[in-house]
């Protein structure tokens, strides 16, 4: 049996300890930009802009309008047309009950069809849930009409209302 008792030491890789130390360096400016740097997802053009993080979620229910559709997308004059509303609950516990109305005005900006409906079922958070779905009769003239949606919340407290209430253009051709 052979020992080596006075065996050169090995020497540390020094490449190792450069690619450990500029490892981390390029983390910690990677960090530093993204945190400099947000990127929101935008909303698509002419639709209710979307939450784009969870930073304002309610501590209690948060309800919202979150979409407001025209079937079909450009009504005839002379044909009925349906508007469909979704509400979501951003908020962290179930919404109690609430009221949608929905107002719909005319190229000269009168009124010319009104509907509410009363929603007695909660919404569980993160829930989207169709709102109202209203058959709308054939309208006189063509032109750039309005519909205005507002959510009224009944027996619990909505954390913001700014985003209770909503409007969206469209065309009747």
């Amino acid at each position: 049996m052979i020992l080596f008792l006075n065996a050169p030491a090995t020497k540390p890789n020094r490449n190792r300890k450069l690619w450990a130390g500029s490892t981390a360096f390029i983390i910690l400016l990677l960090s530093v930009w993204f945190v400099l740097n947000p990127s929101p997802s935008a909303s698509p053009p002419g639709q209710i802009a979307r939450e784009t993080s969870w930073s304002r979620a309610a501590m209690m229910a948060e309800l919202m309008i979150s979409a407001i559709e025209v079937v079909p997308a450009v009504p005839a004059k002379d044909r009925p047309f349906t508007v469909n509303v979704f509400i979501q609950n951003i908020g962290i516990i179930p919404s109690g009950s609430y009221t949608l109305h929905l107002v719909i005005k005319g190229p000269d900006g009168r009124e010319v069809f009104r509907t509410l409906s009363e929603h007695n079922t909660a919404l569980e958070p993160g829930q989207i849930g169709a709102g109202l779905s209203a058959a709308v009769d054939p309208v006189a003239y063509s032109g750039t009409y309005s519909v205005t949606v507002d959510l009224q919340p009944e027996d619990f407290e909505d954390d913001n209302l700014s985003n209770n209430r909503s409007t969206r253009s469209f065309q009747i051709e």
